[in-house]
């Protein structure tokens, strides 16, 4: 009927724990990762459609990336919770989806 189907593990995270995430319009999926401890590297990992490990991106030093924003013009927009900054990277190889249009 009306019901969701069981869910399935989609992709495994290499190295941190998984928190924010958008979409690119290959259908790659990008994600911010906290590290586990306050002493290790926090990542924005891409997975492509199919769920495998692209990439682990690391646009500063941080230990808490907590969410980001992917734009249709390239710019990767990373909140960076350790030190209390958004972190801009312009020129991601991929666009982001644009926002649903009632925005």
């Amino acid at each position: 009927g009306e019901r969701l189907g069981e869910p399935s593990l989609f992709c495994k995270i290499p190295a941190g724990k998984p928190d924010g995430f958008a979409f690119d319009v290959a259908g790659n999926l990008l994600v911010a990762c906290p590290a586990y401890q306050s002493h290790e590297q926090s990542f924005v990992h891409v997975f492509d459609r199919a769920g495998t490990h692209r990439e682990a991106y690391v646009p500063a030093v941080s230990n808490r990336f907590s969410n980001l924003a992917l734009h249709p013009d390239g710019r990767l927009v990373v909140c960076d919770v350790e030190h209390s900054s958004v972190l801009q990277v312009d020129g991601w190889p991929v666009p982001g989806l644009p926002l649903h249009p009632f925005r």
